[in-house]
């Protein structure tokens, strides 16, 4: 199992379209939308992000800010690979206070590629 940290894995398992893509930073990320995006989306969608990382550390993180923003993403472009993915993982792994589990230190590994 390999391990990436921060939004090199969620690069690697985000990439719109459902492509894997790794060695990818938050603006490469980002501009993967490319034009036919809004602004505000890619604004709101790095936000979102930036509450499900929690810094380098995880200790930043708020799932609960993710998920209100990842929802709204979802609102905004329905059908969205990656806020999707986000979504199903959180709801996955939040605990039952809807925070992040203890073991959350800003990277998952990838079961797979």
């Amino acid at each position: 199992m390999e391990e990436v940290s921060g939004v090199e894995a969620l690069a690697t398992s985000m990439r719109p379209g459902g492509e894997w893509e790794s060695h990818c930073t938050p603006e490469e990320l980002l501009l993967q939308y490319g034009p036919h995006t809004s602004e505000s989306f890619r604004h709101l969608f790095k936000q979102a992000v930036e509450a499900y990382l929690g810094g380098p550390t995880g200790e930043a993180s708020n799932w609960k800010e993710a998920t209100v923003l990842l929802q709204q993403c979802r609102e905004v472009r329905p059908g969205d690979g990656p806020s999707e993915r986000l979504l199903s993982f959180v709801s996955q792994h939040a605990d039952k206070d809807e925070n992040a589990p203890s073991w959350w230190r800003g990277f998952r590994s990838l079961e797979e590629k």
